[in-house]
This record gives C-alpha cells, structure tokens and sequence, in this order.
C-alpha cells in the first residue's frame, strides 16, 4: 500500500475504499449487461478500437490476385483458341485438306510437325492458366453452391485437358524425329503407339464434356451477369465438340 502514497493507520482505510469502489464499479457493468439484455433482446455494448487498422480480408485484393481471379479465364481461353486456329492454318498451309485432326500424316514435312510442336506448347501452357484460375476459385465459400460445383467440375475438365495436350505434345515430338516410311509401315501392321493417337482423343473429348457442364453452372450460377442464354449455348458447342 506505500505505493498510494498512505502510511500506517491509514492503510486499512486506504483498503476498504478500493474494495467499496471496486464492487461499485462491477456491480454496475453487471447491471449494465442484465438490463442490456433484457430491454428488447439488444446485445451488449462491443468496444471498438478506432485506433485499429481494417482487417484486409474481403473483397478487395492486391493486383495481381484480382488478376488471376477475374482475367485469367478469359486469358487462358484465349491463348488456347489462338492456338487451335494456327493449328487449322498451318494444316491448310502445309498442303492439308478438309478438317485438322490429331492424327499422324505421314505425308506433312517435318517443319509442320515442328510447327505443331510449338502450338502445342502454346495449348498446354494455356491449360496451364486455367488451371490457376480454377484453383483460385475453387474454395471461395463467398460463391454459391452452384457456382462451386461448376469450379470443381472445371478441375477434373482441366485434369483431363492437360492429359490429351501432353499426349499430344509428345506426339508430335515422336512424330518429328521418328516419322520415316518403315516406321509408317510397321505402325500399320502393328499399332504399337495407338495410345498417342487415340488415348489422347478420348481425353480430350471427356475434357470438352467436362468444360460444358462446368461453365454452365459457372455462368448460372454467379452471383452478378448472368446469362442463362450465353450458359446453355456454351454447354451445348462444348458437348458438340467433345462428342465429334
């Protein structure tokens, strides 16, 4: 008690008016709360730092997480279809009729096998991106339940996509420094490497069937510019496209 600055016979007294002040001061934020809580149910007062800086959770984010949320879908479709149409050109280019298909043409020279080796690239880095968007969506609980199934739906589309472009990818690789006439004829009498060509075309039809139903409850379900139109068009290329 030297520290109050009392002495002696003082001591007591000093103690027995912290004690009363002390019950005073507990007695009425105890008397606060009951009549708080029994006035129309109103919950108790909550002391706020006004000092305190916001917390940065929410909607707002740095640039580069905006980015890889709302532009890298756009981004990394664009990339593959900018791929896909120099694919189709450079067939036609290289003396190819009708469609482009990934099948062996023995009769391209190695600069368009090259030159599929380098889309391809391109393609799979593409799938790449999409892959990063889908897993900076996937578990953002502030997303209906829709909307998160088409995410996750959008990862098993991915999955089976990067599979066929890597297939692919070595396709044409093996193709450009293996295609010779007696590996074209001894392909067709044993089909030792169906799997690069036909493996790789039934994953990527599964990913486009996948791609369907994922953007359709993407674009369904988000919560702002909706288009139930613009959904059921792209479910329908897709699953066109995955069935062909």
């Amino acid at each position: 008690m030297y520290s109050l600055g009392v002495e002696g016979d003082e001591t007591l007294l000093a103690q027995n008016q912290l004690s009363m002040s002390s019950r005073q001061g507990t007695g009425y934020m105890v008397g606060h709360h009951t009549m708080s809580s029994t006035m129309g149910g109103a919950a108790p007062a909550v002391f706020v730092d006004e000092d305190a800086e916001p917390s940065p959770r929410g909607e707002e984010h740095t640039p580069i997480i905006h980015f890889l949320t709302t532009k890298l879908l756009r981004f990394s479709l664009s990339l593959k279809s900018v791929s896909m149409a120099l694919m189709c050109i450079f067939f036609l280019a290289f003396g190819g009729r009708w469609v482009f298909t990934f099948h062996a043409y023995p009769d391209m020279s190695n600069g368009f096998h090259l030159s599929m080796v380098v889309l391809m690239t391109i393609y799979l880095i593409g799938t790449l991106f999409l892959a990063l968007f889908q897993a900076f969506v996937a578990d953002d609980s502030k997303w209906t339940k829709g909307f998160r199934t088409g995410s996750k739906i959008l990862s098993a589309a991915v999955t089976l996509d990067g599979l066929a472009a890597m297939l692919r990818l070595v396709q044409y690789l093996y193709l450009y420094n293996y295609l010779s006439v007696v590996w074209w004829t001894k392909f067709n009498v044993s089909k030792s490497e169906w799997i690069l060509f036909t493996v790789s075309n039934v994953l990527d039809g599964l990913s486009l069937l996948s791609y369907g139903w994922a953007f359709f409850y993407m674009e369904v379900y988000h919560d702002e510019g909706t288009y139930e139109e613009l959904a059921w068009g792209m479910f329908g290329l897709f699953s066109l496209s995955g069935v062909l």
